[in-house]
């Protein structure tokens, strides 16, 4: 049941392993608490943001019993464009090149990584390049690249001095989800404001609490998040022109599909061609040549200018091992993104209180 932020579990006496430990806690803490709420004891095993600082923190309590791990991420942080929103798709590269994905990565410095596909890095099937050969969309600057790109697609400048095309301003709200800025995408959108604006863009940059609501409906303009993956990669539910899934919505599919006034001709090709080739890559387990359909998957989502994957990061975990028995969480040598510290919490035991 749950009640006041904390949902109490108790442990199925017919599962089909043994369960070592009766009741479980999950409590709800805010990112930025998780330690205190560790080290005062309110909680025992936490996940909080994998930067230096909480590595550093956790390190000087090692004396006290607390100790973490950290895994690479089955997942990655990217920046969204809703193809509904911003419908011409010079406008929705212009973005992009102008959005330091850096500074997201420098956010986790030490633990994370640049990445170029939007597929965590976790995956057997990430494509094998360098950085530099896996950039898509590089970024500029000067802004010059981004402004080229709208006044060639044919966007002029208005008497407010910004850039439009019939009914169409590129007056856009760049989203941070949550209630503050301490955000891994937030210096990168604030920057691409900057240059963006200095280029006949009018961008605000904001933080909404609602974001993640929403997401599900496809509300958002530009926004930043990040995704958690499967074990397998198919592609069918994020991307394929078939899926209900809500991230569609998001890249504005509906309005792609429907395609009224042949204003997103283009578009379809682009999802018609990558729903084909997800569909392919469904039909068999060869792993090099799903790997080899992938690649060709994920270049198409680029060409589509609706996400940017901004970084590839590290999870952390930190616990207390005065209360929870460290020999029976999972070994050192089978922790895997995919195979958590608590994987078989089944077999996770307390230590006797003294």
């Amino acid at each position: 049941f749950w009640k006041n932020n904390v949902v109490y579990f108790e442990r199925n006496e017919h599962f089909m392993f043994p369960v070592t430990i009766k009741y479980v806690n999950y409590q709800v803490v805010s990112t930025n608490m998780m330690l205190e709420a560790l080290y005062s004891g309110d909680v025992h095993f936490v996940e909080p943001a994998c930067k230096q600082e909480n590595i550093d923190s956790i390190n000087a309590k090692r004396g006290d019993g607390f100790a973490s791990v950290a895994l690479q991420t089955n997942g990655y942080g990217y920046i969204g464009i809703n193809a509904e929103k911003v419908p011409n798709i010079a406008v929705r590269r212009a973005i992009m090149h102008a959005i330091n994905t850096q500074y997201a990565v420098e956010y986790y410095t030490g633990y994370s990584e640049p990445i170029h596909r939007p597929m965590t890095r976790a995956s057997w099937a990430y494509p094998k390049y360098t950085d530099e050969a896996g950039q898509f969309y590089s970024f500029d600057a000067t802004g010059k690249t981004s402004e080229d790109l709208v006044k060639s697609a044919g966007y002029k400048l208005n008497a407010d001095g910004i850039y439009a095309k019939g009914n169409e301003v590129l007056k856009y709200t760049f989203t941070i989800a949550g209630d503050t800025t301490d955000h891994p995408a937030y210096q990168s959108l604030r920057a691409a404001a900057d240059i963006l604006n200095e280029h006949g863009f009018d961008i605000t940059v904001k933080t909404d609490i609602n974001a993640l609501k929403k997401l599900n409906s496809g509300d958002l303009t530009v926004w930043a998040a990040a995704w958690g993956s499967g074990v397998d990669p198919d592609m069918y539910q994020t991307y394929h022109i078939d899926s209900t899934a809500g991230s569609t919505a998001n890249w504005g599919y509906p309005a792609i599909k429907t395609n009224a006034g042949d204003k997103y001709s283009y578009e379809l090709g682009l999802v018609k061609s990558l729903s084909e080739k997800i569909d392919l890559a469904r039909e068999t387990l060869n792993t090099s040549i799903r790997t080899e359909l992938y690649a060709e998957c994920l270049d198409l989502v680029m060409e589509l200018a609706v996400e940017l994957p901004t970084y590839q990061r590290s999870d952390l975990y930190a616990y207390n091992t005065n209360i929870i028995d460290v020999n029976s969480m999972t070994p050192a040598s089978e922790l895997t993104s995919f195979n958590g510290p608590l994987s078989r919490l089944w077999e996770v035991s307390l230590n006797e209180t003294k």
